[in-house]
């Protein structure tokens, strides 16, 4: 079932009902406790798997799982993810491991969680020496490994590494100038033309890893132009974690123009492949680095900040292609899949595990039963915050529940006030209404408790928190003993109590607040501008 902002009034009336109803006559329903399958559950993966095919890896840059056409958004047009995700296997519940993009992608990279990446972590931030990834180990294991676009960061590497995390750069061929109209807010690099030079120099008898990283859709956006919207219910194409203002149709509908030019990207991409007769042969993985930059999504732990939009298509090794599965992915999980479908060791560093038992698996649904929780973290994302000060979260996320841990309940997640500057708040002001959207604004900006709870099958849009409710005490209790036993294991110096630890990492020449900025907004907000 896809929820809509409609679907959400008739569950907010029901919950209204029911707790205005608890006084006179208790809840007696049970509220089921998440269980978590023992690691020896872990099916293995068929031997008769293709060995060291070709890897793509190819990101997109702030995209929630939800703006798709597969995933049911009735107003973008994604016909070559929709493609792939018909042919090969469609993760319906994947998830980031940070919602800021540095930190996602040195996860990514490493297959670690966030909180083992060091520095890595921060955005602007340095990769520290010795943190592997999975390209090193392909590229030990005889693969020619490469990227174009956008590899890891934004940060710095020279002083750990000789090369971008993602690999060897393939990156001087550009489709627009950075300075040109086209170049301001779209992808500048030639994808195809920097895809060839790479394979221009890969040795004839070496398999490939390549990363692709495009810019889209991440802001600046292009004009919009809200016109798909006409004629349509909001209830259809406003996700309820939005508030309907103009501003936020604007933004939404850029947003979706920009989708959509990566999905065009995406098919000149497999097109280029299939020219090459190399499609057959190559595991191709697509995901999103984090959620939308849009207000209540990046770079937030909720749903929209975290959850994104993942496949796997390999023509020679998927069985039953065309299945969609219930089983939850991390992308800490991408690196140990490329190390196992090549044949190369998996570091025990690494927390993620390999998806080819699920690739190739015939079955749809659940297919791992391990597979039922993944975990997030965040420190910081923008130099917004006047103290500087990370803002440390840690969440596990399970097909019906979602817990959320805050670490520094006396810190103002969006930053600051009066500007609360990660807030997006421009595009929460609802000129029509003359103030900002509520709950949303609140949601975004206010301290936050240590414990956040949500049960998404009755709150999809993630408005109510429920870690005090009495009913569902078993519930917060096993989720907050799964969340620190996988803390613990992994040694997150946050959890082990040094809630600071990553401030350390923020460099001092990228300590680059703005005080005038802040004083101009501050006053802004003060007008009603």
């Amino acid at each position: 079932m896809r929820f809509t902002r409609l679907t959400f009034t008739v569950l907010a009336s029901m919950l209204m009902a029911t707790a205005c109803s608890q006084s006179e006559h208790p809840v007696t329903e049970d509220i089921p406790t998440p269980v978590f399958a023992d690691e020896s559950m872990r099916p293995a993966t068929p031997a008769n798997l293709p060995k060291r095919p070709n890897l793509l890896f190819i990101l997109t840059d702030d995209q929630s799982w939800e703006f798709t056409g597969k995933a049911g958004y009735p107003l973008v047009k994604t016909p070559n993810f929709d493609r792939l995700a018909n042919g090969g296997v469609y993760f319906k519940q994947a998830y980031v491991a940070a919602p800021t993009c540095t930190g996602s992608r040195a996860s990514i990279l490493s297959g670690r969680h966030v909180w083992n990446t060091g520095s890595a972590a921060m955005i602007m931030g340095d990769w520290p020496k010795g943190l592997i990834t999975y390209q090193d180990q392909l590229a030990k294991a005889g693969y020619h490994v490469g990227y174009t676009g956008k590899g890891w960061g934004p940060g710095f590497f020279q002083a750990a590494r000789t090369s971008d995390p993602a690999g060897t750069a393939y990156v001087d061929k550009l489709k627009f100038t950075p300075d040109s109209p086209e170049g301001q807010v779209r992808s500048i690099w030639d994808f195809i033309a920097n895809f060839q030079s790479f394979l221009d120099d890969k040795p004839s008898d070496a398999p490939f890893s390549f990363w692709i990283g495009t810019f889209e859709p991440h802001r600046p956006y292009v004009a919009p132009d809200v016109s798909r919207f006409e004629g349509h219910d909001p209830a259809t194409f406003i996700p309820g974690w939005l508030p309907d203002t103009p501003e936020i149709r604007k933004a939404l509908s850029s947003y979706l123009i920009e989708t959509e030019w990566f999905d065009d990207d995406l098919g000149a991409i497999i097109a280029f492949l299939e020219e090459k007769g190399l499609l057959d042969n190559t595991l191709i993985i697509i995901a999103g680095d984090n959620g939308a930059d849009l207000p209540g999504a990046k770079p937030q732990n909720y749903e929209p900040g975290v959850r994104v939009p993942m496949l796997a298509y390999w023509k020679n090794g998927i069985a039953n292609p065309g299945r969609d599965v219930a089983d939850i992915a991390s992308l800490i999980d991408i690196a140990p899949t490329f190390l196992e479908a090549a044949g190369a060791p998996i570091p025990p560093d690494m927390a993620g595990h390999s998806l080819l038992n699920i690739l190739g698996s015939p079955s749809g649904g659940l297919v791992d039963p391990t597979r039922t929780s993944a975990f997030t973290g965040y420190e910081r994302h923008s130099d917004w915050r006047l103290e500087r000060q990370t803002y440390p979260r840690r969440a596990i996320h399970t097909p019906r529940y979602a817990y959320i841990r805050n670490y520094d309940p006396d810190g103002w997640p969006a930053g600051d006030p009066p500007v609360f500057a990660e807030s997006s708040y421009g595009w929460l002001w609802d000129p029509s209404q003359n103030k900002l959207a509520e709950p949303f604004y609140t949601k975004l900006t206010a301290k936050r408790p240590r414990d956040e709870l949500y049960d998404l099958e009755r709150d999809p849009f993630q408005l109510q928190n429920i870690a005090a409710d009495s009913r569902y005490k078993s519930v917060l209790s096993a989720l907050s003993k799964r969340l620190n036993e996988e803390l613990s294991r992994t040694g997150d110096p946050v959890h082990a109590g040094n809630i600071r630890y990553f401030e350390q990492f923020v460099r001092d020449d990228m300590k680059t607040v703005m005080p005038s900025y802040l004083e101009s907004q501050s006053k802004n907000r003060a007008s009603g501008n």
